[in-house]
């Protein structure tokens, strides 16, 4: 959890500030799940990497 100093606004203004970085962080967070999420998979499929790659295709589509 992220901590919010906000001095000299409104606290309706300070309300919608925290609800922006709330929402940017879980935004952050979803991407770091689906990233570790496709390496998990990828390294549980015992994958290959080779230069250049033989295709072309990604390894998870996200």
């Amino acid at each position: 959890m992220m901590n919010l100093v906000v001095s000299g606004i409104s606290s309706r203004n300070a309300l919608r500030i925290r609800a922006s970085v709330l929402v940017s962080t879980a935004e952050v967070e979803s991407s770091r799940i689906r990233i570790l999420g496709c390496f998990s998979r990828a390294r549980a499929m015992q994958s290959r990497c080779f230069c250049p790659p033989e295709t072309l295709e990604p390894p998870c589509s996200i």
